[in-house]
């Protein structure tokens, strides 16, 4: 079969900027490359090491969506240039699979565009948009979690929803753990990283944090207003030295409070054995045992401290067996390709 995979429209592929999105391509890439021919379409200067073909495609890149009001996509665009090469090439293609979060791709139809829709609704006026371009087409649109789906408002009982998945093998279980806390995302202020800082601070436990640093303004506020000699920032981790670091965390703190569409990164921890606090809502609580894989807590700084306190009682195996169960990645394939197979028109 003859895939396209659109990557993100507001990083180049191989930044931390990106989020999961380029890594779950990257991921379907490497599983499927050997009995499909894979063609990626990135931002012009992207460095893409999977087995695949790369179209770049030059642009203008695309803000976080988080700032949709302020989204303004010009003909030199980025997305403006994927929606060209689309209209002059999908047809060479068996599949195409968006997994760009942008409304212009969203508007698209053909009859072999499927969108996987990377992100929660960042607004009421992207929910009014989107609902025009879902409502002719649902089954072309796939959520990441039914979490994730509700923050649309969209009014449909049957959602196609594919949690995504990993590979056991591309991670290291430990079930010895170090005394660290650990934290790992953009460091951006949507993520609340000031609440696992002020988490150190109460308990006078050490946190490391690692993740690609969007917005340094945020992370020198932290610095002035607490206590920063229990914090270790690490950078921007990858490979070996980041499957090390995760796996040898007593616990993950996954302090987001928006609305999560998945959390790759819970799935990541609980494959390293290391468990995970997180709020129950979200992506995170569709993914997360209570009481068996980590803990779902409220916003109380009483909630979160109990749940860290209480990790001991958390088995690792436990951790590692449920994410393995669930979200492998031979789980997540196989929902993708009934979902692109079954709905052709």
């Amino acid at each position: 079969m003859k895939l396209l995979f659109i990557a993100t429209s507001v990083a180049h592929f191989h930044s931390g900027k990106s989020g999961g999105v380029n890594d779950t391509i990257r991921n379907l890439t490497s599983e499927l490359s050997t009995d499909h021919s894979i063609t990626i379409l990135v931002p012009q200067g992207s460095i893409v090491n999977v087995p695949a073909t790369v179209i770049e495609c030059k642009g203008s890149l695309s803000p976080p969506a988080q700032n949709y009001s302020e989204i303004n996509y010009s003909d030199d665009s980025l997305v403006h240039h994927y929606i060209n090469y689309l209209s002059n090439h999908v047809s060479n293609y068996d599949k195409v699979i968006n997994f760009s979060f942008d409304l212009p791709l969203f508007s698209l139809f053909y009859q072999n565009l499927y969108h996987y829709v990377s992100m929660s609704s960042p607004s009421k006026q992207f929910n009014n948009e989107f609902k025009h371009y879902f409502n002719q087409h649902p089954f072309k649109y796939a959520f990441l979690s039914f979490s994730q789906f509700n923050t649309f408002n969209l009014d449909f009982s049957s959602p196609q929803v594919i949690f995504g998945g990993l590979s056991s093998c591309m991670y290291d279980f430990s079930n010895d753990p170090h005394n660290y806390m650990l934290w790992s995302g953009r460091i951006s202020s949507e993520k609340k990283l000031n609440l696992a800082v002020h988490l150190s601070n109460q308990l006078q436990r050490p946190l490391y944090l690692c993740g690609f640093m969007e917005d340094e303004s945020y992370y020198n506020r932290l610095s002035n207003s607490y206590d920063m000699s229990l914090i270790s920032y690490l950078g921007y981790l990858k490979g070996d030295e980041y499957k090390n670091v995760l796996s040898k965390a007593y616990v993950f703190l996954h302090t987001a409070t928006w609305i999560e569409a998945f959390g790759k990164v819970v799935l990541e921890s609980l494959l390293s054995g290391t468990p995970v606090i997180a709020h129950n809502y979200g992506g995170p609580s569709e993914i997360i045992e209570h009481n068996v894989t980590g803990f779902l807590v409220d916003e109380s700084d009483l909630s979160w401290k109990s749940a860290i306190t209480s990790v001991d009682n958390i088995s690792r195996h436990s951790c590692y067996k449920h994410a393995k169960a669930n979200f492998s990645l031979d789980i997540f394939i196989r929902r993708l390709f009934n979902w692109i197979q079954a709905h052709n028109n």
